[in-house]
């Protein structure tokens, strides 16, 4: 279940809310005032790397980290590439940009075969657009 959290230090809710699991988190920001501009739902990665699409993807997502786990849900993120958000980190990966270990963390907690199929279906996007 999506909750908030109170940031310790100022005992404020957090604008996102949040879905823990054991090596990833699910993320929501429903405010359009929020540095990605519009609501977005995120895949985190052991805090690492952030794979957002715009949107409310919550309820979806929640349901596949459930049911498939981690795998679940990026095949999810990957079927909504085309909804990804500009600044998603998926991108790195994709580029191999290793800046803060971006695309190595990706490739620890995915898996290869993962990647590729993250490099391929940028691709095919790219290409369909």
């Amino acid at each position: 279940m999506f909750k908030h959290q109170t940031i310790p230090t100022t005992n404020e809710r957090t604008i996102n809310s949040v879905a823990d699991f054991k090596d990833y988190h699910l993320s929501h920001d429903g405010s359009s005032m929020s540095a990605y501009g519009c609501e977005t739902t995120a895949l985190v990665l052991k805090n690492t790397v952030f794979f957002v699409l715009k949107g409310d993807h919550r309820d979806a997502m929640q349901a596949l980290a459930e049911k498939d786990g981690l795998q679940g849900c990026f095949d999810y993120f990957l079927e909504k590439l085309s909804l990804a958000h500009k600044i998603s980190e998926h991108h790195n990966v994709v580029a191999d940009n290793d800046q803060f270990s971006i695309a190595s963390n990706a490739r620890k907690y995915l898996g290869h075969d993962n990647i590729t199929r993250l490099k391929e279906a940028a691709r095919k996007l790219k290409e369909d657009h």
